[in-house]
């Protein structure tokens, strides 16, 4: 195991003081790693008082044999939120570090924000000859065996966004990272670039984003920017819509000067949807672009229907999708190709990237369902092991095989469907379950770069990165 970092003894923070210094004392063995904090008993204690469960306290004693890295804080406010930025940077200080840059929000009763983190986690090598030889083991009243060094993690805000509402979504656009859209819980979905906006919240509360997207009756927390064109958005949300947006075209028609009925926003680029998409039921909880076709984007619904739409006309003709989309803002339904599955009472659903006909299903019947495109009479595979709603899904950037899941039981659980499952009654593709988190998970996101490194949220107010050493090596093998 390369590093855990755990928190010091001033663990809860608040969102404008969310710097964490934290230093640990690592104890080598022979054969790993084992981390103890240089306060360990301060922090542990007051770690354990804000997590009662005693399931929580036996997987922290064993993080040590079961991950090759862990790094979390706690915060005062939750996220619902989170992706890591396509940022690497090596640290020239002689600390033999790598900066990484996170995307996530608050979800607050109080002023809520954007929050960009910079995440400092050690590049540690356990190397025998540079440690010390003897060191004194207070349990067993010995010296020798095991060398001793310090090690440090740091998280320290680099900009942070007054947001309107609840940062239900957040996710920056492929083409230009600096470009982040939101969706927000007062009905809107706004457009920052933070390139632009000051590093610290505006002293007077206000939220100014570049754009205001209006068009949504209700709250969403579904959004995906397509994978190939530049400025292309789709939401989706509670008011059994889903919206296309393209704010780089859009023409001076769809946009104008008002201002949202509020005082906590001030936007004088407001653009109506290029495109609305009916469903038949109330509530939509997640939508994606096929990262494959550029026409296709699938959505989960609350009814249970998997829904997978084809934005070219029935003729199928293949064009470029800019020069298909109308400049149009009617909420009439559109000539869309749409095929409707009963599947079950779905929550996520993800494509994989590089397979064009898998697709994975998650829904609150506790269940994982792997379909393939071509034949969506009934699904290929189960994954059964969750004992809650099923939140998220992503495949591993990685190991084509291999995937997450998140789920309101407050596990993540990680599969691999290379595995053979010969026995229905047994989770045989699970190869890892992360325990860490004490509430449920709404998000994760695989780093891009990193292997099998993956940063979650939860509603207990936690930001967990960790690589389970099951995982490392399994993308390695």
């Amino acid at each position: 195991m390369d590093v855990v970092g755990g928190i010091d003894s001033n663990c809860h923070k608040n969102i404008d003081d969310i710097s964490s210094n934290v230093t640990q004392v690592v104890s080598a063995t022979t054969n790993n790693i084992i981390v103890i904090e240089e306060d360990s008993a301060e922090a542990e204690n007051e770690y354990d008082a804000l997590f009662h469960s005693k399931r929580f306290t036996k997987w922290r004693k064993n993080c040590p044999y079961l991950y090759k890295l862990l790094f979390y804080e706690l915060f005062d406010y939750p996220s619902a939120t989170i992706q890591w930025l396509p940022y690497e940077q090596p640290k020239l200080d002689g600390s033999n570090s790598t900066i990484y840059r996170l995307l996530t929000g608050t979800h607050a009763a109080e002023k809520n924000e954007l929050a960009l983190l910079n995440v400092d986690i050690p590049n540690m090598k356990y190397d025998p000859s540079k440690q010390p030889t003897k060191y004194f083991d207070e349990d067993s009243g010995d010296y020798g065996g095991f060398g001793v060094f310090p090690i440090s993690g740091d998280i320290q805000p680099y900009v942070r966004i007054c947001h309107y509402g609840d940062v239900n979504k957040a996710r920056y656009m492929p083409q230009n990272s600096f470009l982040i859209a939101t969706c927000s819980s007062e009905n809107l979905v706004l457009l920052f670039d933070y390139g632009k906006q000051p590093t610290k919240p505006n002293v007077d509360g206000i939220c100014r984003p570049q754009k205001v997207l209006q068009g949504h009756t209700d709250e969403g927390f579904a959004l995906s920017w397509h994978p190939y064109q530049e400025g292309l958005l789709l939401t989706a949300a509670h008011d059994g819509t889903m919206r296309l947006w393209n704010f780089e075209t859009s023409s001076p028609s769809t946009l104008n000067t008002v201002t949202p009925s509020s005082n906590l926003i001030e936007c004088k680029s407001i653009i109506q949807p290029l495109e609305t998409y009916h469903s038949d039921t109330n509530t939509i909880d997640d939508v994606q672009w096929h990262p494959r076709h550029a026409a296709l984007f699938g959505t989960a619904a609350s009814d249970g229907i998997l829904l997978i739409s084809d934005i070219r006309s029935s003729s199928g003709a293949s064009k470029l999708i800019k020069q298909r989309l109308p400049s149009s803002s009617s909420d009439k339904p559109s000539p869309t190709i749409q095929f409707r599955v009963k599947a079950h009472q779905g929550d996520c659903n993800s494509f994989h990237p590089l397979n064009d006909y898998a697709l994975l299903t998650g829904s609150d019947d506790q269940t994982i369902l792997l379909w393939d495109m071509r034949c969506l009479n009934k699904p290929v595979s189960s994954f059964l092991h969750h004992n809650g709603s099923v939140l998220q899904l992503e495949w591993c950037p990685f190991k084509s095989s291999m995937f997450s899941s998140a789920s309101a039981d407050s596990h993540i659980l990680v599969w691999d469907i290379e595995i053979n499952n010969d026995d229905p009654t047994k989770s045989s593709s699970l190869i890892f379950d992360h325990a860490g988190h004490d509430e449920q998970v709404p998000d994760l996101n695989w780093h891009y770069s990193k292997p099998g490194m993956i940063a979650s949220v939860c509603a207990d107010s936690s930001i967990q990165i960790w690589i389970g050493d099951a995982v490392y090596r399994a993308i390695n093998k």
